[in-house]
């Protein structure tokens, strides 16, 4: 339990990891400052590398939330901070979901990175969106923040069920006031 906690640290809670989720540095020079940051643990984050296609799993439930949304007539986008080679890879592999979103910004291609204001913008001019129009959904507070400062409603996901009955709440009310 002690080597996973430090390994998560070392990893995904490095500064190292958003690098490379905006996809400015090589990625050897980001895998060796990441070493660095698993002193002794080395062997258990080659390993990670090693299998870092696999570890992904979709949700059972989020093909059903996607189509009951589009059922609605509702888009959907994906904003997501990803390493655009490990976005790829996880595309191939394990995400069967992306068929029912309307478009997609991946950090990893646009070198900006969630909370950043660029990467909503990019978001909402790629595809000629309005801010208040849009209801973004993020696990991550600092990124809700980010969309709610560029006039998006946000939802903090904590679990599917709080997030799916908070979305019908704003569209219920949203289809009230038009």
């Amino acid at each position: 339990e002690e080597q996973i906690q430090a390994l998560f640290k070392g990893l995904f809670l490095s500064n190292w990891w958003s690098e490379w989720d905006r996809g400015v540095i090589p990625e050897e020079e980001l895998f060796e400052a990441m070493r660095k940051e698993c002193k002794g643990l080395e062997n258990e984050m080659l390993k990670f590398m090693e299998h870092k296609g696999e570890l992904v799993l979709q949700f059972d439930y989020v093909i059903r939330w996607m189509k009951e949304l589009k059922a609605k007539g509702m888009k959907i986008y994906l904003l997501s901070n990803y390493p655009s080679s490990l976005f790829e890879l996880h595309m191939e592999k394990s995400f069967t979901f992306v068929p029912y979103v309307d478009g997609k910004i991946i950090s990893g291609y646009v070198k900006h990175i969630k909370p950043e204001k660029e990467i909503y913008s990019i978001l909402l001019d790629t595809y000629k969106l309005k801010a208040e129009e849009c209801v973004f959904l993020d696990d991550m507070e600092a990124n809700i923040i980010g969309a709610r400062e560029m006039g998006m409603k946000g939802i903090v996901f904590k679990n599917y069920d709080e997030a799916h009955k908070e979305l019908k709440r704003i569209i219920d009310q949203t289809a009230k006031m038009v």
